[in-house]
């Protein structure tokens, strides 16, 4: 297996150049559920796979599918992909070996012909990433590690790899990620990036600036950074996850940034899937559950008042145990306010 993952994983894929944009929003009450031949547009749709990832974008007939879901998720993708006439993928991309973005792809990949499927370096010895190899071997489907900043057209997008810029120990680190523009609007697609390679993809001069983000590792507080957020810069903010999943994602941290930005969020756990579309110009969204994008309320619990630690940047409960001394301490009102200010939430009033 290991000379079969050595095999594939040779060939680079070698590309070039992007642009960015604007929007504005209108809602839908119905997911778009074709495969759209309209020109100049994109249409994008994060598929409800509960705790994962799994995006569909076609522009004038090609196709590109962005992670598969857990492993149990993919007969649910194969029929998701079947349902929106797509027979065939363009290309598809295992962001970073975790099974909730490859575990699904066994499936598509002995389902569907694919053109092009894209990996990054860094490999894993898990049982899923096998199956998956394998998978590519026994449907001789051609495999590429994409270079940043090499570029290649989706329809009438041009899709920009901005990264990963190096090899990581952490795997989350190491996601595939794509910047898409479709005339003057954009698409970013970051896997489960974190800050640290957040911060290398903008020190290796990439520019981010997208109007539609989909949130890092699932609205998770170790990925959109401030200075990340600050540099795409969106209008609209997606994030793929479950109800009652076992991490808190999305974390209130992330819920904060979103809100002290006045961004629109969209979330599968609450509208299940979620389709935007794009003719150049604009961008619209639909639900599956006919919901509109939201702004973030209150993560703050009434009349609570919060401390932060100056020297950790950490923000406590006034109950906490881990108080810092009075000469360290700052006063939030509210939690909302802490998060905006850059502080986090410590260990232990998470796990409160």
């Amino acid at each position: 297996m290991i000379k079969r993952i050595f095999t594939l994983l040779c060939t680079l894929f070698l590309l070039a150049g992007c642009e960015q944009s604007a929007t504005h929003q209108t809602n839908a009450d119905l997911p778009v559920a074709d495969l759209s031949m309209e020109k100049g547009a994109l249409t994008v749709h994060y598929i409800d796979v509960g705790q994962a990832d799994s995006i569909l974008l076609v522009s004038e007939g090609e196709t590109m599918l962005i992670d598969g879901g857990n492993r149990a998720d993919g007969p649910d993708v194969v029929n998701y992909l079947a349902s929106q006439g797509v027979t065939k993928l363009d290309y598809a991309v295992g962001t970073h070996p975790h099974e909730d973005h490859i575990g699904g792809l066994p499936d598509v990949i002995r389902a569907l012909e694919i053109n092009e499927f894209f990996l990054p370096e860094k490999t894993a010895t898990t049982r899923i990433y096998s199956d998956m190899m394998e998978a590519l071997e026994d449907t001789d489907t051609p495999v590429s590690i994409p270079s940043p900043g090499g570029t290649f057209t989706l329809g009438a997008c041009t899709v920009e790899v901005q990264g990963p810029n190096q090899i990581y120990e952490d795997a989350n680190n190491n996601s595939i990620v794509l910047r898409v523009t479709c005339g003057n609007t954009s698409f970013l697609f970051t896997g489960d990036m974190e800050a640290l390679a957040e911060e290398d993809l903008m020190d290796a001069g990439f520019v981010p600036a997208a109007d539609v983000l989909k949130m890092g590792h699932h609205g998770s507080s170790t990925s959109s950074s401030q200075a990340f957020l600050d540099a795409v810069n969106p209008t609209y903010v997606v994030i793929c996850c479950e109800t009652g999943n076992d991490y808190g994602h999305p974390h209130r941290e992330t819920l904060a940034a979103i809100k002290s930005r006045g961004l629109t969020m969209y979330r599968t756990d609450t509208m299940g899937t979620v389709v935007a579309h794009s003719d150049g110009e604009n961008i619209t969204f639909t639900t599956e559950t006919g919901a509109a994008g939201e702004t973030p309320g209150s993560v703050s619990q009434p009349g609570a008042v919060y401390i932060g630690n100056k020297n950790s940047q950490k923000v406590h409960s006034a109950s906490c145990s881990g108080l810092p001394s009075e000469g360290n301490r700052v006063y939030f009102d509210t939690l909302d306010e802490a998060l905006a200010a850059g502080y986090t939430i410590c260990g232990q009033c998470r796990a409160e």
